[in-house]
């Protein structure tokens, strides 16, 4: 495995699953096949195989460009450009925007939504919310950080909102805030700070992978970050961004737990800061 990753690509692996990057600005397509078939002749001297036919190739740039996705190959076979492609259960797509991803979300989130409107009538709430527990919030969360910020996203919210009048059968056109409330449920946005406050705490106690090691920057405050230098607002999206403005926004007396206490802790105080900033008496619009 080290002669393989000593190829001029970068390469993620996960189980028997391998993927290739390279940037096609530095990189041309003849140089990209030779380092494609350089891997093929890694698996073959090693008696392992790599089927070509399942191989998918996926060109990545902003919507405002119009790029011709490089001709690849594997010992003559042609490999297949997709705009989208699923990786570890995220669909992710050639403009990074999550589009494919937040629709497959929508529609299993909807189908636990007409559940639950069905079972208001013979059950409980506290029963409606240990199946909203149990069957929205797993979907809801996973890789929330890559994806939430998404414009597409807001689709989540509405399918959220929905969840929770059902859960108190308040009206349809409800204010949701004194309903997540009461309910002690996170909205998205909060799910999403959340998950990114954890990361911070896992970063800063140097509980993540060695390559997370340089992510985010450390500022003059132990518990502030540098915001990363950009050009483009697409970089507004991404994690980097996204972590650094979330910490900074946070009380000094939830992040100064992150030196003190347990991960299991600050998740604790993270929720209930976020729960009590939930208005019990809305009156903003659409809320």
């Amino acid at each position: 495995m080290r002669n393989m990753f000593s190829l001029p690509l970068n390469f993620i692996t996960y189980a028997d699953d391998t993927t290739l990057l390279a940037n096609i600005h530095y990189t041309n397509p003849c140089n990209i096949n030779q380092e494609l078939q350089n891997v093929s002749t890694w698996f073959s001297t090693n008696k392992l195989s790599l089927n070509a036919s399942k191989t998918k190739a996926i060109t990545f740039h902003t919507p405002h460009r119009n790029i011709t996705p490089p001709i690849l190959n594997i010992n003559n076979q042609p490999i297949e450009n997709t705009n989208e492609t699923n990786f570890l259960g995220i669909t992710i797509d050639k403009h990074l925007n999550f589009k494919p991803h937040i629709n497959k979300i929508a529609t299993k989130l909807s189908r636990i939504s007409g559940i639950l409107n069905k079972l208001k009538h013979f059950v409980p709430h506290f029963t409606l919310k240990t199946i909203y527990q149990s069957l929205f919030i797993p979907h809801l969360t996973y890789g929330i950080m890559a994806w939430s910020k998404s414009p597409h996203s807001s689709q989540i919210v509405k399918i959220q909102k929905k969840e929770v009048r059902i859960i108190t059968n308040s009206k349809y056109n409800a204010h949701t805030d004194p309903l997540f409330h009461k309910l002690k449920i996170l909205k998205m946005e909060d799910l999403r700070k959340l998950f990114e406050l954890k990361f911070f705490y896992k970063w800063k106690n140097g509980d993540l992978p060695y390559y997370f090691h340089d992510f985010l920057d450390p500022g003059r405050d132990e518990n502030r970050l540098l915001v990363p230098i950009h050009r483009h607002q697409f970089f507004k999206s991404g994690l980097r961004y996204t972590i650094t403005k979330t910490v900074n926004s946070t009380p000094d007396n939830i992040l100064r737990i992150s030196s003190t206490h347990s991960l299991k802790a600050l998740s604790e105080r993270v929720k209930t800061h976020y729960i009590n900033n939930c208005s019990t008496d809305c009156i903003l619009y659409n809320c």
